[in-house]
This record gives C-alpha cells, structure tokens and sequence, in this order.
C-alpha cells in the first residue's frame, strides 16, 4: 500500500492552516453585513388576501377586527386575536397569516371595504363591494 509522503502532508497542513487563519476575518465580515428588514408574512397575506379577494362573490364585515370573502363553496374569513392575523376556510382550519400585528380595524361603507393593519407594517388594504 501506499500513503501520503512528506510534501503532501506538508501542502495539506499548509492548507488546514490557511483556512484556519482566514476564518476569523471571514467571521467577522459577514457579521458587519446589516440585512434588510423582511416582512415576507406581510408580503404572503396580501398575495393571498388578493387572490381570495378577487375569486369571492360577497365581502361581509363582522365586528372590527373579523372579515369574511365568500363564494359558492366556502367562507374564507381573516380575524385578529393575540398580536396575528388569523385566516380560517368554513370556520376550520386557522392558520395564521402574520405576526406581530398590534391592532386591525376594519370599517365599510356602501361601496368600500378597508382593513387598516398596524404593526411592523402600517398599512390599509381596500376592497370594492
């Protein structure tokens, strides 16, 4: 059999070594990068919100904080409870849609819809009866 001679060993510490005292610069490069807020779950409700929005025949508005999209075949209904934004399809199922949401207010008049949503994300979403 044979192994590993000496210059092998050699260039191989030499690189063991190498990366080794790079990585502490590595480490703190990438702890000086600030990332960019996100607010994907905001960005997910109102893509889905939408779609829901636009396949629904009636829009009903039950209290302050509970709206409810309704077709031929389901109810789907967003409410606010406890700081989220919940989404529930014929009264089943709750998933929620986005954290951290202070409050909702949801006011209609004769031809508007709006539902005002406060939080890391202040703003207002209006729907056409």
């Amino acid at each position: 059999m044979r192994g590993f001679t000496y210059v092998e060993l050699l260039l191989s510490l030499m690189v063991v070594i190498f990366i080794t005292m790079s990585l502490p610069q590595v480490m703190t490069f990438f702890q000086k990068i600030d990332l960019a807020e996100d607010n994907y779950d905001f960005d997910i409700f109102l893509i889905d919100i939408y779609d829901v929005y636009k396949n629904s025949e009636s829009i009903e508005v039950e209290g302050a904080n509970r709206l409810t999209f309704k077709t031929d075949q389901r109810e789907v209904t967003y409410h606010y409870t406890n700081g989220r934004l919940i989404k529930s399809i014929n009264q089943e199922g709750f998933v929620t849609m986005m954290y951290h949401v202070d409050s909702v207010t949801i006011t209609s008049s004769k031809q508007v819809v709006s539902l005002k949503i406060k939080g890391l994300v202040d703003e207002t979403l209006l729907f056409k009866k």
